[in-house]
Protein backbone atom coordinates (compact mmCIF):
# COMPACT_ATOMS: atom_id res chain seq x y z
CA UNK A 1 0.00 0.00 0.00
CA UNK A 2 1.32 3.43 -0.98
CA UNK A 3 2.11 5.91 1.79
CA UNK A 4 -0.39 8.78 1.58
CA UNK A 5 1.58 11.12 3.84
CA UNK A 6 3.77 13.63 1.99
CA UNK A 7 5.07 15.46 5.06
CA UNK A 8 4.38 16.06 8.75
CA UNK A 9 5.39 19.35 10.41
CA UNK A 10 4.06 21.02 13.60
CA UNK A 11 1.07 18.66 13.95
CA UNK A 12 0.23 19.31 10.31
CA UNK A 13 0.01 16.21 8.15
CA UNK A 14 -0.10 16.85 4.42
CA UNK A 15 -1.25 13.89 2.36
CA UNK A 16 -0.28 13.45 -1.27
CA UNK A 17 -2.67 14.67 -3.98
CA UNK A 18 -4.70 16.87 -1.61
CA UNK A 19 -5.49 20.59 -1.39
CA UNK A 20 -4.61 22.02 2.02
CA UNK A 21 -4.84 25.43 3.67
CA UNK A 22 -3.10 26.86 6.66
CA UNK A 23 -5.28 29.75 7.77
CA UNK A 24 -5.10 32.32 10.50
CA UNK A 25 -4.89 36.04 11.18
CA UNK A 26 -1.92 38.17 10.18
CA UNK A 27 1.34 37.40 12.00
CA UNK A 28 0.09 34.13 13.49
CA UNK A 29 2.86 31.94 12.06
CA UNK A 30 1.34 30.70 8.78
CA UNK A 31 4.31 31.65 6.62
CA UNK A 32 6.81 30.33 9.17
CA UNK A 33 5.10 26.93 9.13
CA UNK A 34 4.84 27.00 5.33
CA UNK A 35 8.57 27.73 4.97
CA UNK A 36 9.32 24.91 7.41
CA UNK A 37 7.26 22.55 5.23
CA UNK A 38 9.01 23.84 2.08
CA UNK A 39 12.45 23.32 3.62
CA UNK A 40 11.71 19.62 4.04
CA UNK A 41 10.47 18.99 0.48
CA UNK A 42 12.52 18.21 -2.62
CA UNK A 43 13.09 21.60 -4.30
CA UNK A 44 13.11 20.11 -7.80
CA UNK A 45 9.60 18.75 -7.19
CA UNK A 46 8.17 21.82 -5.48
CA UNK A 47 6.95 25.18 -6.79
CA UNK A 48 6.84 28.01 -4.22
CA UNK A 49 4.68 31.03 -5.06
CA UNK A 50 4.45 34.21 -3.04
CA UNK A 51 3.66 37.88 -3.66
CA UNK A 52 0.75 37.04 -5.98
CA UNK A 53 3.19 35.71 -8.63
CA UNK A 54 0.50 33.45 -10.11
CA UNK A 55 2.02 33.55 -13.61
CA UNK A 56 4.23 30.68 -12.40
CA UNK A 57 1.13 28.45 -12.58
CA UNK A 58 0.93 28.76 -16.38
CA UNK A 59 3.78 26.45 -17.35
CA UNK A 60 4.46 23.91 -14.66
CA UNK A 61 7.01 21.23 -15.49
CA UNK A 62 6.10 17.58 -15.20
CA UNK A 63 8.58 17.19 -12.33
CA UNK A 64 6.44 19.36 -10.00
CA UNK A 65 4.56 17.28 -7.43
CA UNK A 66 3.79 19.99 -4.86
CA UNK A 67 2.72 23.62 -5.19
CA UNK A 68 3.06 25.93 -2.21
CA UNK A 69 1.25 29.28 -2.28
CA UNK A 70 1.89 31.85 0.44
CA UNK A 71 -0.93 34.36 1.04
CA UNK A 72 -3.36 32.84 -1.45
CA UNK A 73 -5.86 35.40 -2.74
CA UNK A 74 -4.98 37.95 -0.07
CA UNK A 75 -4.46 40.93 -2.40
CA UNK A 76 -6.38 39.56 -5.38
CA UNK A 77 -9.55 40.63 -7.10
CA UNK A 78 -12.43 38.14 -7.14
CA UNK A 79 -11.69 37.41 -10.80
CA UNK A 80 -8.01 36.61 -10.14
CA UNK A 81 -8.93 34.58 -7.04
CA UNK A 82 -11.42 32.47 -9.02
CA UNK A 83 -8.91 31.91 -11.82
CA UNK A 84 -6.12 30.85 -9.45
CA UNK A 85 -8.41 28.52 -7.50
CA UNK A 86 -9.69 26.97 -10.73
CA UNK A 87 -6.11 26.38 -11.92
CA UNK A 88 -5.01 24.86 -8.60
CA UNK A 89 -8.02 22.53 -8.51
CA UNK A 90 -7.39 21.48 -12.11
CA UNK A 91 -3.71 20.72 -11.40
CA UNK A 92 -4.71 18.73 -8.35
CA UNK A 93 -7.38 16.76 -10.18
CA UNK A 94 -5.57 16.11 -13.47
CA UNK A 95 -1.95 15.77 -12.29
CA UNK A 96 -2.49 14.79 -8.64
CA UNK A 97 -0.32 17.71 -7.53
CA UNK A 98 -0.42 18.38 -3.80
CA UNK A 99 -1.41 21.97 -3.00
CA UNK A 100 -0.46 23.72 0.26
CA UNK A 101 -1.58 27.32 0.77
CA UNK A 102 -1.65 29.95 3.47
CA UNK A 103 -4.44 32.49 3.58
CA UNK A 104 -6.60 34.52 5.88
CA UNK A 105 -9.43 34.48 3.31
CA UNK A 106 -11.83 31.67 4.23
CA UNK A 107 -13.87 32.29 1.06
CA UNK A 108 -11.23 30.55 -1.03
CA UNK A 109 -10.87 27.36 1.05
CA UNK A 110 -14.40 25.95 0.94
CA UNK A 111 -13.50 23.31 -1.69
CA UNK A 112 -10.17 22.31 -0.14
CA UNK A 113 -9.44 18.85 1.26
CA UNK A 114 -8.18 19.84 4.69
CA UNK A 115 -7.77 23.03 6.72
CA UNK A 116 -5.43 23.90 9.59
CA UNK A 117 -6.21 27.02 11.61
CA UNK A 118 -3.11 28.47 13.24
CA UNK A 119 -2.59 30.99 16.01
CA UNK A 120 0.84 31.84 17.47
CA UNK A 121 2.53 29.06 15.47
CA UNK A 122 0.18 26.41 16.89
CA UNK A 123 -2.65 24.50 15.22
CA UNK A 124 -5.80 25.47 17.14
CA UNK A 125 -8.38 23.89 14.84
CA UNK A 126 -8.29 21.42 11.96
CA UNK A 127 -10.55 19.41 9.71
CA UNK A 128 -12.46 19.54 6.46
CA UNK A 129 -13.75 22.98 5.48
CA UNK A 130 -17.20 22.19 6.91
CA UNK A 131 -15.70 20.87 10.17
CA UNK A 132 -13.68 24.06 10.54
CA UNK A 133 -16.43 26.49 9.51
CA UNK A 134 -18.88 25.17 12.11
CA UNK A 135 -16.47 26.63 14.67
CA UNK A 136 -17.45 30.12 13.52
CA UNK A 137 -17.19 31.60 17.04
CA UNK A 138 -13.53 30.49 17.32
CA UNK A 139 -12.78 31.75 13.82
CA UNK A 140 -14.37 35.12 14.60
CA UNK A 141 -12.34 35.43 17.82
CA UNK A 142 -9.22 34.98 15.69
CA UNK A 143 -10.38 37.79 13.42
CA UNK A 144 -11.25 35.57 10.47
CA UNK A 145 -14.32 36.42 8.39
CA UNK A 146 -16.84 33.63 7.87
CA UNK A 147 -17.59 33.03 4.16
CA UNK A 148 -20.84 34.66 3.06
CA UNK A 149 -22.18 31.43 1.53
CA UNK A 150 -21.65 29.55 4.80
CA UNK A 151 -23.27 32.27 6.89
CA UNK A 152 -26.25 32.53 4.52
CA UNK A 153 -26.63 28.76 4.37
CA UNK A 154 -26.68 28.45 8.17
CA UNK A 155 -29.36 31.13 8.41
CA UNK A 156 -31.47 29.43 5.71
CA UNK A 157 -31.09 26.13 7.57
CA UNK A 158 -32.24 27.81 10.78
CA UNK A 159 -35.46 28.76 8.96
CA UNK A 160 -35.83 25.23 7.51
CA UNK A 161 -35.38 26.55 3.97
CA UNK A 162 -32.35 24.27 3.56
CA UNK A 163 -31.98 20.80 5.08
CA UNK A 164 -28.22 21.14 5.46
CA UNK A 165 -25.51 23.74 5.19
CA UNK A 166 -24.46 24.22 1.56
CA UNK A 167 -21.28 26.01 0.46
CA UNK A 168 -21.90 25.90 -3.30
CA UNK A 169 -24.11 28.78 -4.48
CA UNK A 170 -25.49 26.94 -7.52
CA UNK A 171 -26.48 23.90 -5.46
CA UNK A 172 -28.01 26.17 -2.82
CA UNK A 173 -30.15 27.99 -5.38
CA UNK A 174 -31.18 24.70 -6.98
CA UNK A 175 -32.18 23.26 -3.60
CA UNK A 176 -34.21 26.34 -2.69
CA UNK A 177 -36.08 26.32 -6.02
CA UNK A 178 -37.06 22.62 -5.79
Amino acid sequence: MENKCLIKVNNIVINKSTINAIVGPNNCGKTTILKDIYSKLKKEETLYIDNDNYDLLKDISDSIKTIIVDDLCVNSTQKVMNSVLKTLKKLNKERKITIICTTLNLECIVDFTYIYVVDQNEVVLQGTPMEVLVEDAKLSRLGLDIPLMYDLSVKLSDYNILDKVELDMDRMVETIWK
